[in-house]
C-alpha cells in the first residue's frame, strides 16, 4: 500500500518544469550553430570564448535578451538597459542566496552604509524567514551560520505586526529577511501590494536586506 501511495505522490518540495515543457531541440540548434560559428554578428563572440571565463556577472549579450524579456512580461516596469547592468547571472536560485547571504555585510554598507552596533561575541546576524518556507532555503542559510527567525503568514503575506515584534527583539541584529512574494512555496500565498510596500518602509526602518526569491512571479492567469 506504501509502494502504490510513493507511486501516485506529488512532490512540491521543489519545482521542476516539465520535460516536455523544456525545447530540447531548440536548445540542441542553437548550441550546434555557436559551436560551428553560425550566426554569430561582427563583433560577438567566437567559439574559443565559449572555453573561456565570461564576463563578470554573466555575459552582457544574455542579460540585455533577459532585460527585454522581463520588460515584455512586466509591460515595460523593467528598462532592458539599465536592468541588464544591475543583473548577476548565477546557475540558480540556492547559488544566490549562498553568494548574498555570504556577502550580506557587504551588501548592507553598500545600500545603508551601516556598521555593526552590537558586540556580543555570542550574538549571531539574524534572518527572517516566512513560517513555513523553501527548505533548501533554509539550509543554506544554516550552513551560513546565522540564526533562522520565522515570522506567521497569513492570508495575504507575513504577519507585520509578528516581523515588527521580531524586530524590536533582535534589534540592530536582522540583516535580512527572505521572501517568497509570489505564489509562496510552500503555501502558493502572495504577499499583497499594501504589505510590499510597509516591508520596504520597514526595511528602511531597521537597515535590514529584503530577500524576495521571484521565481514564480510569471506563473499567473489574472490579468492583474
Amino acid at each position: 500500500e506504501r509502494e502504490r501511495m510513493e507511486e501516485k505522490r506529488i512532490d512540491f518540495a521543489a519545482a521542476h518544469p516539465a520535460s516536455v515543457r523544456i525545447p530540447s531541440k531548440e536548445m540542441k540548434d542553437c548550441m550546434e550553430k555557436v559551436l560551428k560559428g553560425e550566426g554569430l554578428n561582427e563583433g560577438e563572440f567566437g567559439t574559443q570564448d565559449l572555453y573561456g571565463y565570461s564576463e563578470h556577472g554573466g555575459g552582457s549579450e544574455a542579460r540585455m535578451e533577459l532585460g527585454k524579456f522581463l520588460n515584455r512580461m512586466s509591460l515595460g516596469e523593467y528598462d532592458p538597459v539599465m536592468s541588464s547592468f544591475q543583473m548577476f547571472l548565477t546557475p540558480g536560485s540556492s547559488y544566490s542566496l549562498g553568494f548574498i547571504t555570504g556577502l550580506r555585510k557587504e551588501i548592507l554598507k553598500r545600500v545603508w552604509n551601516t556598521e555593526e552596533d552590537y558586540n556580543l561575541e555570542d550574538s549571531k546576524d539574524v534572518v527572517i524567514v516566512e513560517d513555513p518556507t523553501y527548505w533548501l532555503a533554509k539550509n543554506v542559510f544554516e550552513e551560513n551560520k546565522v540564526e533562522l527567525v520565522g515570522v506567521e503568514l497569513e492570508e495575504d503575506g507575513i504577519n507585520l505586526n509578528h516581523l515588527n515584534q521580531i524586530l524590536v527583539e533582535k534589534k540592530g541584529r536582522v540583516k535580512m529577511v527572505y521572501i517568497i512574494s509570489s505564489y509562496q512555496n510552500p503555501t502558493g500565498i502572495t504577499l499583497s501590494e499594501h504589505k510590499k510596500q510597509e516591508l520596504i518602509q520597514l526595511s528602511k526602518k531597521h537597515k535590514f536586506l529584503i530577500l524576495d526569491d521571484q521565481v514564480y512571479q510569471l506563473l499567473t492567469f489574472a490579468s492583474d
